[in-house]
């Protein structure tokens, strides 16, 4: 992901908002059943089922390109993990092209599809303690991993009969979704890039661009929290509590905070050329993709947002090669 694939990256970067917020969000929300047959009720609900697909296409492509290389050139995969990665990372790809080209899956084969990408970002987390990045960074890199994991062991679990069957699927699930918002709350201080290399007044504007964020969420929790909540679940997956119990007050909390830790890591390392500009492009795919992902395009932007940030930060912290001690 680097040279004209970084340049992909960002391109994917781009799609992937807009297919959040036309297609996931606006198509779902704010066009009415009555006016799908109306002329811009087709031509939204088309542009919305091309991003799909484009996404999906593109996000599959450089996944594949992208660990393939890092595979090739021995890269970020340390001797242990290097086939273990291309295995999992075969298996994603076999069973995600299908998925991207019919929209969808049978359920066993999306299991498996979700199952393989667990693993993918299994083997990410496990290399990302091998390279040379900051131990801020690798802690970043394996939060933003795990969801996938206990998302991927919930499942697996299920399957399997361990335990409490899907009790324990849905304990994983509930803890995967705490630990992504804990993931974004932390970023600025896990993944922001050190030294900052913009200017006080550029660093100034991502801290206030990520309080304007903060500001919006809770003045839309305010007003209108059930628009915001069906707009969390369509766009994200997110299923945001009733304001019901203290649970709920301190799970809006975490949201709120991890939406401004999100903008501002994502600005600054936008604005931080190298690496950490990669690592940014990721931190969007991942959270543009939402939690408990239900569609083959989701979990292609995903896997490739973890291997753009884990690739990122390595790359940030050793420019000429990321290369891992062995």
């Amino acid at each position: 992901m680097n040279g004209r694939r970084l340049n992909l990256t960002a391109v994917l970067a781009l799609l992937a908002v807009l297919e959040l917020v036309i297609n996931r969000i606006v198509g779902h929300l704010f066009v009415p059943m009555s006016r799908a047959n109306t002329l811009p009720g087709s031509v939204l609900g088309e542009t919305g089922t091309f991003l799909f697909y484009l996404v999906g296409v593109l996000g599959l492509w450089l996944f594949a390109a992208g660990l393939t290389g890092l595979l090739l050139r021995r890269e970020f995969f340390p001797q242990t993990v290097r086939l273990t990665a291309a295995l999992f990372g075969l298996f994603f790809v076999f069973f995600a092209g299908p998925g991207t080209v019919f929209g969808q899956l049978p359920p066993r084969l999306f299991v498996h599809l979700q199952t393989s990408q667990g693993f993918v970002a299994w083997t990410l987390a496990l290399a990302c303690w091998r390279n040379v990045a900051p131990l801020r960074a690798k802690v970043g890199v394996t939060l933003f991993a795990l969801p996938s994991i206990l998302h991927a062991a919930g499942l697996f679990g299920a399957q399997m009969g361990w335990g409490r069957g899907e009790q324990l699927a849905a304990d994983l699930f509930s803890a995967s979704e705490l630990v992504g918002l804990f993931a974004g709350a932390a970023s600025p201080v896990l993944l922001s890039p050190r030294p900052f290399a913009g200017s006080a007044r550029a660093l100034a504007l991502t801290w206030c661009a990520g309080a304007a964020v903060l500001g919006l969420l809770v003045a839309g929790l305010v007003a209108n929290f059930e628009l915001i909540q069906m707009m969390a679940l369509y766009g994200l997956r997110l299923d945001i509590p009733p304001l019901r119990s203290a649970q709920a007050i301190l799970y809006l909390a975490l949201l709120a905070v991890s939406a401004w830790g999100l903008t501002t890591c994502i600005l600054q390392c936008l604005v931080t050329p190298g690496g950490t500009r990669l690592a940014g492009y990721g931190l969007i795919l991942v959270a543009s993709a939402g939690h408990q992902v239900s569609t083959v395009s989701q979990l292609v932007l995903a896997a490739a947002g973890l291997v753009a940030l884990a690739v990122g930060t390595a790359r940030a912290a050793h420019p000429a090669a990321a290369r891992f001690a062995t």
